[in-house]
């Protein structure tokens, strides 16, 4: 069996060849997180099987391990590069499986290229600055985990405008559901790395209005507004608005700046969609006429 740790951001395909790398190394402030990849080949058919123990400063201060949180990656077939790039086709990482679901489809055993764990780490805000190492063992080998927590604190309050977006029909097929409860997990799960996402279509239960301004009490502090379709609304792409859905929620915008008295335009984002590697399947060819228009309210 062969091992390599890796940072958050390499792209570890299915059949690339890994280089051996017994150590993780991670760096957070207080209060604030950092993520790592184990990935792990083997020739012959094994299930992984990960064990956690706390990590020590040396001087009698602990991290604990449940402080970590593991996922299997969730390999998906990009069989063309759309946006020309330069990435090769491939099977490329993609949903994140905790390691202690119940369901699996081969993502936890080894045979079949490479198998490739997640790491998350959260760092409580109480926690002793300093550098933590321990051993987490993966069946039989052991990699060593050092991980330095930095005196500062990360504040709670978020300040920087992010954007991830949630498709509808993506949802649906790996999810099998795209209720608001759902979306609202992803919601969660991105907020806790800092990071906004899109806001889900009303329910009927509620305005998009009502859903934004509950989504920035939670502490979120970007509001989506999607691009609209080009020539003809196609479902593939997501839950794309059309011109009229467009000026709808700008008004809802508006008549809730009023009623809570907080200017939500302030947290309006206007996107169109970027990508940075392969995707799944073509864009459509949208109109640019509303790219320069100011979102102020009137």
């Amino acid at each position: 069996m062969l091992i390599c740790c890796a940072d958050s951001c390499e792209r570890i395909l299915k059949y690339n060849k890994i280089v051996e790398k017994h150590e993780l190394t991670l760096t957070a402030l207080k209060g604030g997180t950092d993520s790592g990849q184990i990935a792990i080949f083997s020739n012959g058919k094994q299930t992984v099987e990960i064990k956690t123990e706390d990590l020590s400063d040396g001087n009698g201060n602990i991290f604990a391990a449940n402080n970590f949180e593991l996922y299997y990656e969730k390999y998906i077939f990009v069989d063309k590069n759309w946006q020309k790039n330069g990435f090769p086709v491939g099977w490329y990482p993609d949903a994140l499986i905790p390691i202690n679901s119940t369901v699996f489809h081969g993502e936890n055993k080894t045979g079949d290229g490479n198998v490739c764990l997640w790491a998350d780490v959260n760092v409580p805000k109480g926690q002793i600055p300093g550098i933590y190492s321990g051993i987490f063992r993966i069946n039989d080998i052991d990699i060593v985990v050092r991980l330095e927590v930095c005196a500062a604190e990360l504040p709670a309050e978020i300040t920087h405008k992010s954007i991830f977006t949630l498709n509808g029909e993506h949802m649906a097929h790996y999810e099998g559901e795209t209720s608001k409860k759902m979306a609202k997990a992803y919601n969660d799960c991105l907020l806790r790395h800092r990071v906004c996402s899109a806001i889900p279509d009303s329910d009927g239960k509620t305005s998009w209005a009502d859903d934004v301004a509950e989504y920035l009490s939670r502490g979120a502090n970007t509001v989506n507004i999607p691009s609209p379709y080009a020539e003809e609304k196609n479902e593939r792409y997501g839950n794309t608005p059309d011109y009229e859905d467009l000026l709808s929620r700008l008004i809802q915008l508006k008549e809730k700046s009023i009623e809570t008295e907080i200017d939500l335009f302030s947290y309006v984002v206007y996107y169109d969609w970027m990508i940075d590697e392969p995707f799944y399947c073509s864009y459509v060819k949208r109109r640019r006429r509303f790219r320069s228009s100011k979102l102020a309210c009137p």
